[in-house]
């Protein structure tokens, strides 16, 4: 059985964060994982977290690849795949629970990071996302899976989780576990 190790575990407190950050990730473990309870103090459009990755500096240029697909609830019926991310600067992570909400409702996105420590191909990323809403009509609830790609050989040693606007409202916690091989 694998052994999971808490790497890391903060909680946003005394105010918003603009993003999640850690660095000189230990390469001891076969996997990575991270689970985000938060909230974005950002309505709408802004309820995009988003994962970028470097070795010792974090990589912002277009060396990322995503695909997205995503339910929710909404009068136009809208869901689907989203594809064509191919050349991004960040992988989107889709919705996450915001200000409008109540004040305990918070949205979890689990991100799972494969063979992270291994420099011989580019970097698969899994996510999977629910973002409750307290609300009735759209978006009373969105949920979403997503497959990513950093486009690199480099080792994982830097996370970050962004929010596309606003920032991640107190109280929100970020975990990253190291899996040991089975």
């Amino acid at each position: 059985m694998a052994a999971w190790t808490v790497l890391e575990h903060d909680v946003a407190s005394g105010g918003a964060e603009a993003y999640w950050e850690t660095t000189a990730i230990s390469q001891s473990h076969a996997h990575l994982l991270i689970v985000v309870f938060g909230r974005i103090s950002s309505a709408g459009a802004g309820r995009y977290p988003y994962l970028q990755m470097g070795d010792g500096s974090l990589d912002t240029g277009s060396n990322y690849g995503a695909t997205t697909m995503y339910a929710r609830t909404a009068a136009s019926g809208t869901n689907g795949i989203q594809t064509g991310l191919e050349s991004g600067t960040k992988i989107p992570l889709y919705y996450m629970t915001d200000d409008n909400e109540e004040d305990d409702v918070f949205g979890c996105t689990e991100i799972w990071i494969p063979n992270y420590a291994n420099t011989s191909y580019e970097k698969s990323v899994l996510a999977q996302s629910s973002a409750p809403d307290e609300l009735a009509g759209d978006y009373e609830w969105c949920a979403g899976m997503f497959a990513g790609l950093w486009k690199s050989t480099n080792n994982v040693e830097r996370v970050r989780i962004t929010p596309s606007a606003g920032s991640f409202m107190q109280y929100s916690t970020y975990t990253l576990y190291g899996i040991g091989a089975a």
